[in-house]
Order: C-alpha cells, then sequence, then structure tokens
C-alpha cells in the first residue's frame, strides 16, 4: 500500500505540478527512505503512520545512519537568514515542529511532502 501511495504522490507531482525529473528523482529517494523507515515499523500505509513515527523519521534523517550522511547543520537554517542554529537551537525546532505537527489534523497526510526539500 505505501508503495502505491508514494506512486500516486510521485505522479501527481509529475503531471499536475510539472516537476522535473530529476526533482521526481530525489523525491523518488527521499519517499523510498521513509517507506522502509515505515515498513520497518511494520506500518503498511500512511493511515496508518502517527505524528511520532514523523517525528522520529525526521530524527533518524538529522542523525544520519548507514546508508546516508546525518543532515547538515546548515540545512535547518532559517531561509534567508543565513545563520546556523547551534546544537541547542536545533533541538529546540525539532521539538516544536514535532508539537505543531501534532496539533494539526492533516500532519499525517503532509508527511510526504514534509520529509522531502521543496
Amino acid at each position: 500500500m505505501l508503495a502505491r501511495q508514494i506512486g500516486a504522490y510521485l505522479d501527481h507531482l509529475a503531471v499536475e505540478r510539472g516537476a522535473a525529473r530529476n526533482t521526481l528523482g530525489a523525491y523518488r529517494r527521499d519517499l523510498d527512505r521513509y517507506r522502509n523507515f515505515l515498513t520497518g515499523r511494520g506500518i503498511t500505509g500512511l493511515d496508518n503512520a502517527s505524528e511520532s513515527d514523523v517525528a522520529e523519521f525526521t530524527m533518524a534523517l538529522r542523525a544520519g545512519g548507514t546508508t546516508h550522511p546525518p543532515l547538515a547543520a546548515s540545512s535547518v537554517a532559517a531561509p534567508g537568514s543565513g545563520k546556523v542554529p547551534t546544537s541547542g537551537e536545533q533541538n529546540t525546532l525539532m521539538q516544536t515542529s514535532a508539537a505543531e505537527c501534532r496539533a494539526v489534523p492533516e500532519c499525517k497526510a503532509a508527511a510526504l511532502s514534509a520529509v522531502v526539500p521543496g
């Protein structure tokens, strides 16, 4: 089911949004990583993913792993600010994002677009 949902989202990006081939490739790689993360937790569809699953995936991306490097600190800098947050500020940003996600019912549905660059 996850593969079908991701495929439908990628089709939407290609057809409705006119996303470029390189953009679709980047989305596909990131979404495959998300699918593998969810599948490893026994989650078979996006409707079954919780806010904590999304938050923990985000934290796993930030930490890195054997198949991918950790996210650079600069990737969480405020757009246009040129300021890279300290590790304490990064933790606050992550906690705030997770709290905001729990407060918004649509957060689960938006998880696909939240885990890939825009």
